[in-house]
């Protein structure tokens, strides 16, 4: 990734759920800072393998020169590397080993681009079909090492969509591999109320703008994993009585007259037009009325502690709290527990 010294500081606890003794090396170029190596020694002591590399350049051209950066670590570590990924600093990866797995899907042994594109179809024809590194840019090796030679010319090529665009830019130009679209690694390009998209029980490979669109706290989140799995993040449970759900470090929503949605369409809760949607998130259906139909209690808060983790879910009447519920997940196997606090 391509940031500042003060970005990796913003964004160090979601990266220490993903990268903390994951296997997988971390290289980051930064503009130069008299404290980079002071917290590369950190990070590498807290069990996060990162190489911080110092340049003068802009934040541009850092991105398109990650394309030799983390080809010649790579190379240099003579350890077997299938894939190298470009992100941005708050990309949130839910769960590495569901990532791997999907990964295994695609032929690291021949030329790969795998990515997400823009949600809202009307992006793909204004803006151009690319992977967007807030969802994560995913290269093999081999076509790593195609790209090598014109490095430095993709650097110098004009870009009107940032860095991101650049790389796609170098792709088309001097290779035939064209973008792979996984579909579930998301930019989340949504505006508004995001809630239908993380309470459809899906399994995001990557998320962007959870920080500031969700507002969802990811380094909170993740501290469930040891107990859950981090492949259950954002996982459904229903109650027994049918009127409740619990998704995973997301929310606990009461459906008062029971749950009657259809469960298997996400519901549509974000702002634009719904066919606009219908390729990157469909099937759909529609919004459901807030404090009548659907009662949301969204996650804030997690501590975990040596015997359980807590997780806190809120209720809002407007911008204020009114409603708590504390749920806890007992680390030895016995039922979690559920409080609610006015």
């Amino acid at each position: 990734m391509s940031t500042t010294v003060q970005g990796l500081r913003d964004f160090r606890g979601h990266i220490r759920h993903w990268m903390t003794h994951s296997g997988a090396s971390l290289v980051v170029m930064v503009e130069r800072d008299p404290s980079a190596f002071q917290l590369q020694t950190e990070w590498r002591a807290a069990g996060i393998d990162i190489t911080i590399i110092e340049s003068k350049a802009d934040q541009q051209e850092r991105t398109a020169s990650l394309l030799t950066a983390t080809y010649s670590f790579a190379k240099s570590r003579r350890l077997p590397t299938e894939w190298i990924i470009i992100s941005d600093d708050n990309t949130f990866f839910p769960s590495i080993p569901r990532l791997l797995s999907r990964l295994a899907v695609y032929d690291h042994r021949v030329p790969f681009y795998i990515g997400a594109v823009s949600e809202p179809t009307k992006d793909l024809f204004e803006i151009g079909v690319f992977a967007y590194g807030g969802g994560g840019m995913v290269f093999s090796m081999p076509l790593l090492e195609e790209l090598q030679p014109h490095v430095g010319e993709c650097i110098e090529l004009e870009s009107d969509g940032g860095p991101d665009m650049r790389i796609a830019r170098c792709v088309y130009r001097y290779t035939r591999t064209r973008l792979t679209i996984d579909w579930e690694m998301h930019q989340c390009d949504l505006l508004g109320d995001m809630d239908g998209m993380y309470e459809s029980g899906f399994k995001p490979l990557t998320l962007h703008h959870w920080h500031d669109w969700a507002k969802l706290p990811a380094d909170k989140v993740g501290l469930i994993s040891p107990i859950t799995g981090s492949e259950n993040l954002f996982q459904r449970w229903r109650s027994a009585d049918g009127r409740w759900v619990l998704t995973n470090g997301f929310s606990i929503v009461e459906f008062p007259g029971g749950i009657r949605p259809d469960m298997s369409k996400m519901e549509f809760t974000w702002a634009g037009e719904m066919k606009q949607f219908e390729q990157s998130l469909g099937a759909f259906r529609e919004k459901l009325q807030k404090d009548t139909e659907k009662v949301s209690y969204r996650f804030v808060h997690a501590v975990h502690e040596t015997s359980a983790v807590h997780q806190y879910y809120a209720h809002y009447d407007g911008d204020k709290i009114d409603r708590v519920i504390e749920l806890i997940w007992l680390k030895d196997g016995r039922p979690y527990r559920i409080h609610g606090m006015n």
